[in-house]
């Protein structure tokens, strides 16, 4: 299934997350989805998520690929 609403984050079993896009971009999809919120969320109730390449990046606070981002 893809994840369309935050609430689909949430009721998920499991997510593999993954994407090649820059962190600022792919963060400011999140927040305006309001999918960010509800990826953080997921995670720290310590349910299943692997996230690949930019996926892994996104659950940290920064990332300095093209200059620091938050």
């Amino acid at each position: 299934m893809l994840v369309q609403t935050p609430e689909d984050i949430l009721k998920a079993n499991r997510h593999l997350f993954f994407s090649v896009r820059a962190f600022a971009a792919a963060m400011n999809v999140l927040n305006e989805k309001g999918m960010a919120d509800a990826l953080c969320e997921y995670v720290n109730v310590d349910r299943p998520f692997l996230g690949i390449c930019l996926g892994l990046y996104l659950l940290f606070e920064s990332n300095e690929e093209n200059g620091p981002d938050k």
